[in-house]
């Protein structure tokens, strides 16, 4: 069951810049509503301060999800599989038009993994190997 006070419809989710795979997991109850809720926060406060939409690169993932992306970028890039928050709909990676979203110094980045971190949640740019794109709760 979908719950109500998310945005749930094709065309609000496409708003909050997710992609069909993510609306779909969305709606499946795949990201959990905590994060849910951490990510419209997120994406409102682009939007709200910075005039910004935010488009997510990679949501939920499943094992196999996993499996394929950490063959493909290895331990250093990539959680091992069964460890990953984006496995637990936990986790986003995003991008924004314009804006270099693998710069954890980029003014915009900067400004949203702070506001993220201010939420009490894990940006990816505090990582060993720095991922700004990278926004989790915990």
């Amino acid at each position: 069951m979908t719950n109500k006070k998310f945005p749930n419809t094709h065309e609000e989710l496409l708003t909050y810049g997710l992609r069909e795979k993510d609306i779909e997991d969305w709606n499946a109850g795949k990201f959990t509503d905590e994060f849910k809720s951490a990510y419209v926060k997120l994406v409102d406060y682009a939007k709200k301060k910075f005039k910004v939409s935010i488009n997510i690169t990679s949501g939920y993932r499943s094992l196999q999800e996993q499996i394929y992306v950490y063959n493909l970028y290895g331990s250093q890039r990539a959680a091992i599989p069964g460890t990953s928050k984006h496995e637990t709909g936990h986790a986003v990676d995003i991008s924004i038009t314009g804006y270099d979203t693998g710069n954890p110094n980029d003014p915009v980045i900067k400004a949203l993994g702070q506001y993220w971190e201010s939420l009490g949640y894990t940006w990816g740019a505090k990582f060993d190997f720095c991922e700004p794109w990278h926004f989790e709760i915990s």
